[in-house]
């Protein structure tokens, strides 16, 4: 009886583990099952990414936290030539043209740190020299310490967009080239009726002397009309000179002379120099530094007529009562020379053009002088010459800085130094310069 119960509890033992075996199997079936068809499902959902991203970017790569390349798409090779052997491991930034490559530098960093979406537009190099413009989108994965990009080629955008520019800028200096024809014509027929019409004048009056029998001239009435002459010869003398040396600049003929000079003593002489000559007028022009002098390689008549150019520029644009001052500052191993007026202003849409070939401020027929806007351009090509740079501020009826810097450089074998023209050469300068004013 017993070994009956022995042998059914072994039976119901045994049916048992082979329950739990058999539930065991089966829950292992169904979270393998689960996890298959999960693992199917994240494939599939990965696919469906990766196809996504190729038809919405051309370009996409996923970085390390160094900015090197971890993985991309076949982008890098149907877009920019370069096949994804070349691209691995390879810091992103040196596919990157500078200085497009600071930038995008500063904006993965800002990215990093916002952890914001980036944009920006990079000229990225090809395989074959060429570089193609990619607008590039990135986040920084924090959990992940990597960087997703994605990029978009907007080469054909750019290409279009930089023909619109060009052909805009070409219709503007065609127009400015037209509006300088235009004032030239000008420039030069009034100087040279001026003078037509005083020999004419002059010989009425020798005309008119002989036919009385010999009467004197009065002497007063020939100098006024010598002086009217000689401001007139002055005023084509000038023109000339400026057209000429845009010529040359343009074509690279242009040579500056570089000596030791005493530019402290150059721009004072010509302010003071300036300032004399308006007495005449309400313009009232200072010389202010603290540096008494400061000696540097430079082309002293290049200064002279830089410093000339711009104070004409400022007188010529005055209110009726103008003062101008004039500073010499050293900073950052450059000297800095600032020519500031309480005059008209320049508007800001006229700012940036002022230095480019034929622009002019005031082209009305009630203006205060003539002038063929050339002088600023010459300026800027003489300052470049000397390594610096130009600019202006201003503000409408509250007046207007031109301020130029160029390095402090010495000859090292030159001892000679120049302190600046002779009274009576700047004086003949002046007299060309200022022979457009008409109220000097």
């Amino acid at each position: 009886m017993f070994n009956i119960f022995d042998q059914l509890n072994d039976q119901l033992l045994i049916t048992d583990q082979v329950a739990k075996v058999q539930i065991c199997n089966a829950q292992k079936s169904i979270v393998h099952q689960h996890s298959s068809e999960k693992l199917k499902r994240y494939q599939a959902l990965e696919q469906e990414l990766q196809t996504f991203l190729n038809i919405a970017t051309d370009v996409h790569a996923i970085l390390n936290e160094h900015l090197e390349i971890i993985s991309c798409n076949n982008g890098f090779q149907d877009i920019l030539g370069w096949e994804e052997s070349e691209v691995l491991k390879k810091n992103y930034v040196e596919f990157i043209d500078y200085p497009d490559a600071v930038q995008i530098i500063t904006a993965i960093n800002e990215c990093k740190a916002s952890g914001q979406v980036a944009t920006n537009i990079a000229k990225c190099k090809c395989k074959d020299g060429k570089y193609k413009w990619i607008e590039w989108r990135g986040k920084y994965i924090a959990n992940k310490k990597i960087h997703l990009l994605t990029g978009r080629d907007i080469t054909l955008q750019k290409e279009r967009e930089e023909e619109r520019l060009a052909k805009r800028e070409a219709e503007e200096l065609e127009m400015l080239k037209d509006e300088f024809l235009i004032n030239m014509s000008h420039e030069l027929k009034t100087p040279l009726n001026v003078i037509y019409m005083t020999l004419q004048l002059e010989s009425e009056e020798i005309k008119s002397a002989l036919e009385k029998n010999g009467q004197e001239i009065e002497l007063n009435i020939l100098k006024r009309h010598d002086k009217i002459i000689q401001r007139n010869v002055y005023r084509l003398l000038r023109l000339i000179r400026n057209l000429t040396e845009i010529a040359k600049l343009e074509s690279d003929e242009y040579r500056l002379n570089f000596i030791n000079c005493d530019i402290v003593s150059i721009v004072r002489q010509i302010s003071l120099a300036v300032a004399d000559h308006m007495q005449s007028t309400k313009v009232k022009i200072t010389f202010d530094t603290d540096i008494q002098e400061l000696i540097t390689a430079c082309d002293p008549s290049a200064i002279e007529q830089i410093m000339l150019n711009l104070l004409s520029n400022t007188i010529k644009y005055r209110k009726d009562e103008s003062k101008v001052r004039v500073s010499l500052t050293v900073k950052d191993n450059k000297v800095r020379v600032t020519v500031k007026d309480n005059g008209i202003g320049i508007p800001k849409t006229e700012l940036e053009y002022i230095f480019k070939r034929f622009a002019k401020i005031d082209t009305s027929l009630n203006r205060k002088c003539e002038g063929s806007g050339t002088g600023l351009t010459v300026s800027k090509y003489l300052v470049e010459l000397h390594e610096g740079s130009i600019w202006a501020k201003s503000q409408l009826n509250k007046g207007s800085s031109f301020i130029f810097e160029i390095p402090i450089v010495q000859i090292s074998d030159e001892k000679d130094i120049y302190y600046g023209s002779t009274s009576q050469q700047i004086e003949e300068k002046c007299n060309i310069e200022f022979s457009d004013i008409y109220d000097i």
